[in-house]
This record gives C-alpha cells, structure tokens and sequence, in this order.
C-alpha cells in the first residue's frame, strides 16, 4: 500500500506537469494558428482547464462512491 506522503507528493506534481503540458500546447498551437502565441494566455488556459478537470475527476469519484456499489 503507498503512504500517504508519496500519495501527496504525487497529487502536487502531477497538477504541475499537467499544466505545463497543456500550457505548452495551447502555446505552439496558437502560433502554428495564429502566427503569435502569448504563455501568458497558454498558462491561464491550461491552469483553467486542469481546475475543471480536477472537479471532475472529483465529482466522478463522489458519483462513484454513491452509487458505484450499484452496478455488478
């Protein structure tokens, strides 16, 4: 079973490589659009976007624990 120490640290970096991800992303996707590309815009987007999923991911799992031991 894994501590609860490496389960923290794997549930901080994981947000911050995924945000790094994303960001790099959006970034070369709108120069290759647009023609210009602004890491200011590409963090926002991608610090958004990995929030959202984050509340997701945890309401999945809320939805999961009530009603999961529903299904066979």
């Amino acid at each position: 079973m894994e501590s609860n120490k490496r389960s923290l640290y794997k549930s901080i970096t994981w947000p911050a490589v995924h945000i790094l991800f994303v960001g790099t992303l959006v970034y070369f996707f709108e120069k290759i659009i647009t023609g210009e590309a602004h890491w200011e815009y590409a963090g926002t987007f991608a610090i958004i976007y990995t929030a959202c999923e984050a509340t997701g991911f945890f309401l999945h799992e809320r939805a999961w624990n009530k009603f999961g031991e529903k299904i066979k």
